[in-house]
């Protein structure tokens, strides 16, 4: 008997080699999955399941903002719903020095290319979250940022 031939194999079943086995196999590729214990374990399945590009290390800044408009049609590409919200996400400096490394964050995203990160101001951030703390000095915010529920994405 001679072994099944595959394209490609993917290691892991969590939500990056699903998501890769799927874009292959939509391809035409014949793929198979190894995984060691069960699919969609650990942070796959029990995460905040934040989609965000805020605070991203800079060579990841371009995937994950290429990745963004993948999430608004995953659930009709799925046929399933994965739970993905727009929210908005935000990283607050509560004092000067927590300030100063946001303005120095906001410089260098900009310096990239990038303008998804935007810096608010004291009055800006109380207008958004008028619960806030008012010590809080200011804020830098990703405005199309979101969430989805991993696991019903890993499920889909």
């Amino acid at each position: 008997m001679t072994p099944e031939r595959h394209d490609l194999a993917v290691i892991g079943a969590g939500l990056m080699g699903l998501s890769v086995a799927l874009e292959a196999q939509m391809r035409g590729m014949n793929v198979v999955i190894l995984e060691a214990e069960s699919c969609a374990r650990h942070a796959s399945s029990a995460s905040a399941g934040g989609v965000r590009s805020l605070n991203r290390h800079p060579a990841e800044i371009a995937l994950t903002r290429a990745a963004l408009p993948l999430w608004e049609g995953l659930a009709q590409r799925l046929g399933r719903d994965c739970g993905f919200k727009r929210s908005g996400q935000i990283r607050v400096a509560e004092d000067t020095t927590a300030m100063q490394a946001l303005e120095e964050r906001a410089a260098a995203t900009t310096a990239l290319g990038f303008d998804h990160e935007r810096l608010v101001s004291r009055a800006e951030l109380k207008a958004r979250i008028p619960a806030i703390a008012d010590h809080c000095l200011g804020a830098l915010t990703v405005d199309d940022d979101g969430f989805a529920d991993p696991l019903a994405t890993s499920h889909a």
